[in-house]
């Protein structure tokens, strides 16, 4: 298509061809095709032009096997990403399971600042390990030196259960110098051990969390390492503490505080609930009841901090019958509910017809913040983020509506971690499946009306007139593809967090 108007030509096709790549992030195509052309020549004498919030980057691996913008990388044995990480030179990191003889194992893999796999790292650009008969890495910190520890459970026997965090070189390789052999663990209670967290203490001390225990009797338990691998004795009774938060209680998200004192958020009896603990291990007796803070009923699955100190505490509520939604809470710093926050002191998602779950935040530094999990689509779910202000009113001006569904396979696709980056850039991480592929997976949006990386010539202004007058038949042009939608039973999804019950994790 070519619109003309006075003396200029202008070839609208390739911004077509591009549309139709992405067409489940146009619902209004027409509308939003308008706004964005018009908006990109507000200022004539810029040599820059703004990206649309919610859509794709299509400048992150831009020849992706599902188009720019998003990984799938898949291999014999892949599992699913569960835990991000961004080098200080900008090289991403994302941990996970994965199968090795058909049993889970650790699994790492790493990205070019591209989005294209980092052949360097481990085995061309994949860390592959099993501990014992089977182990899964569930969280992932960056060392100073840039050594990378991969923090989750390993199973020495079938009968035995650990926490256990290995400690790989910058390449990938394991540091035998870390503990023994690499691997640091302790087994906490004789059956369940599972880590769902890791914090980097300033020092290079190391503490894990999540829960242990017996049968669905799970307590919240918190381990704390030497930077060699040895258990910090001074920390807790020996290195471990457990704390008693209610029946089937589960520690999920692991928050260092600026002072070294530490937050667990998960769920107890299927509430939301917040531990703080002093530097020591022992409970911070003055926050919330006796160190611990019971919310509503619903399932938390991640915590972070506001600038003014604030907590936000996020995950996955009721919203009528067998369906879930987004929803947060907000918490000042002695764990008194905050009822500014929302409505009433606190927000709800309810984005689709089916369950939504969120599964991570990422703060910006004006105190905005983005919730990002899955969200139902057709038969399936795919990636889901919504934008707040800061006192978790919906954004309206992200994604035309406050939320956005980002689709990787566009069939079964969920995110459990994310990041926010430099630019106003969302980074996604997480499991990715259809029928023919599955494996880790990325997403990286915009999340406001961000600059273009590479400046242009500014335009005359003939050309923005002949814009804004195509603007409008370019948008009649767009058609929505139609998905097709398998039948659930023709797929094994991966596991992620949208089982409530803690033996989902």
């Amino acid at each position: 298509m070519k619109c003309v108007h006075e003396d200029t030509e202008l070839d609208l096709k390739p911004l077509l061809d591009e549309l139709r790549k992405h067409p489940a992030h146009f619902s209004g195509a027409a509308h939003l095709i308008s706004v964005v052309l018009a908006s990109l020549f507000v200022f004539m004498g810029s040599s820059v032009f703004a990206q649309s919030a919610g859509l794709l980057d299509p400048t992150w691996s831009p020849a992706g096997v599902f188009g720019a913008g998003k990984t799938l990388t898949s291999f014999v044995g892949s599992g699913a990403g569960g835990a991000l990480a961004v080098q200080s030179d900008g090289r991403v990191v994302v941990a996970g399971n994965c199968f090795i003889n058909g049993r889970p194992a650790h699994c790492a893999i790493r990205y070019k600042t591209s989005g294209e796999l980092d052949t360097s790292f481990g085995v061309a650009g994949i860390f592959r390990w099993q501990i014992g008969s089977q182990s899964s890495a569930t969280s992932l910190a960056i060392q100073t030196d840039g050594k990378i520890l991969l923090a989750g459970n390993c199973s020495p026997s079938d009968t035995e259960e650990r926490f256990c965090v290995v400690r790989l070189e910058n390449t990938g390789q394991i540091d035998s110098n870390f503990a023994i052999n690499g691997v640091a663990s302790i087994a906490i209670r004789n059956s369940t051990n599972r880590v769902t967290g890791i914090a980097l203490r300033p020092d290079g001390r190391i503490l894990l969390a999540g829960f242990c225990g017996f049968s669905i009797a799970y307590d919240f338990c918190l381990a704390q390492f030497e930077t060699n691998g040895s258990l910090d004795l001074g920390f807790g009774s020996n290195g471990i503490v457990t704390t008693f938060a209610g029946n089937s209680s589960a520690g999920i998200s692991l928050l260092l505080l600026p002072s070294g004192e530490a937050l667990v958020g998960g769920r107890c009896d299927r509430r939301f609930c917040i531990a703080k603990y002093r530097q020591d291990g022992s409970l911070d007796l003055g926050y919330g009841a006796n160190g611990l803070v019971q919310g509503d009923a619903g399932s938390l699955n991640a915590i972070a901090l506001q600038p003014d100190g604030r907590l936000i505490a996020a995950g996955f509520c009721n919203k009528g019958g067998p369906l879930d939604g987004f929803c947060a809470f907000r918490y000042t710093a002695r764990g008194e509910p905050d009822l500014s926050f929302g409505s009433g002191g606190r927000l709800n998602g309810n984005f689709t017809n089916g369950s939504d779950l969120a599964n991570a935040i990422a703060v910006h530094r004006d105190g905005r913040f983005y919730l990002v999990g899955d969200c139902s689509f057709g038969l399936g779910y795919q990636m889901c983020v919504a934008a707040y202000s800061a006192d978790g009113v919906l954004d309206s001006g992200f994604a035309g509506k406050g939320w956005a569904q980002i689709p990787v396979t566009g069939v079964f696709d969920y995110a459990v971690a994310t990041k926010l980056l430099d630019g106003g850039k969302l980074l996604l991480a997480g499991g990715c499946f259809d029928s023919s592929m599955s494996g880790f997976c990325t997403a990286r949006i915009f999340t406001k009306q961000t600059l273009a990386e590479q400046p242009v010539t500014a335009l005359p202004p003939a050309w923005a007139a002949a814009f804004v007058l195509c603007a409008g038949f370019a948008g009649a042009l767009v058609s929505r593809k139609t998905i097709n939608r398998r039948s659930a039973s023709e797929v094994v999804p991966l596991r992620s967090r949208r089982n409530a019950s803690p033996h989902a994790l």
